[in-house]
């Protein structure tokens, strides 16, 4: 892998379809996310340029590891 993004990495999630959603109530229907917390992403809020620079945290980052499932 060249160039490293977070998609790649072992600490990436995406969740969608999250178990606590209801439709009746405010909030997320899904969820993306760094389990090192080097980056946070809010679909309401944050745009593509901030979608970019989450995933590209990968390149600097001291945790990022390959996902098993890529190997």
């Amino acid at each position: 892998m060249a160039d490293k993004i977070c998609y790649g990495c072992r600490h990436f999630y995406m969740e969608v379809a999250r178990l606590d959603y209801i439709e009746e109530t405010p909030g997320n229907d899904w969820d993306m996310y760094c389990s090192k917390g080097q980056w946070e992403f809010d679909p309401y809020e944050d745009d593509r340029a901030k979608f970019a620079a989450c995933l590209e945290t990968a390149q600097t980052c001291k945790h990022w590891e390959l996902r098993k499932e890529l190997t």
